[in-house]
């Protein structure tokens, strides 16, 4: 599972659909989802990441660089996740610093129209009560298509992201 569109092949009647861009990304649960190209649709299959609402799919469709697990619960949500939830919730959990702990992981590929795709992940402890978790990704990619009328490429790709979060346990 590279980003959240890859969950539609393991998760069970779960559809994602991006129309046409990213910013028209949708979930349906159980055949049921806000699914159209107007950007000004209400989903009613509310994205959340850490307890925080995303009102659109795009702000989590990138990549998922230092995930713990990620949740999709079906059928009516509102009493627990409001009222944008009554299809489900696609709930994405990120990984929590550990105390006492050091670790380090990273990853690098290269591939087709010059695809460079890099990310990493640092949980540093400082001391027995803190630690700080940072972890990002960066993505570039060549366009497939050559614009004839200037020799530029269409369709690339040039993502980043960083994401830290801090523990304190008195």
């Amino acid at each position: 599972i590279r980003d959240i569109a890859d969950l539609q092949s393991v998760v069970p009647s779960l559809r994602v659909s991006t129309l046409q861009s990213a910013f028209s990304t949708t979930f349906s649960v159980r055949g049921f989802g806000t699914d159209g190209n107007n950007i000004g649709l209400e989903p009613t299959v509310a994205m959340f990441a850490d307890g925080v609402y995303r009102s659109r799919a795009v702000s989590q469709i990138s990549d998922l660089p230092d995930i713990q697990r990620v949740e999709v619960l079906r059928g009516p949500q509102g009493t627990l996740f409001g009222r944008n939830a009554t299809s489900g919730v696609v709930n994405v959990v990120t990984a929590k610093p550990e105390l006492g702990t050091f670790g380090a992981a990273a990853e690098f590929e290269y591939g087709n129209y010059n695809s460079i795709k890099a990310k990493g992940m640092v949980n540093v402890p400082l001391g027995d009560t803190l630690a700080l978790r940072a972890a990002g990704f960066y993505l570039n990619r060549d366009g497939f298509t050559d614009n004839l009328y200037d020799d530029s490429d269409i369709d690339g790709r040039d993502m980043y992201a960083v994401r830290g979060s801090l523990r304190f346990e008195p």
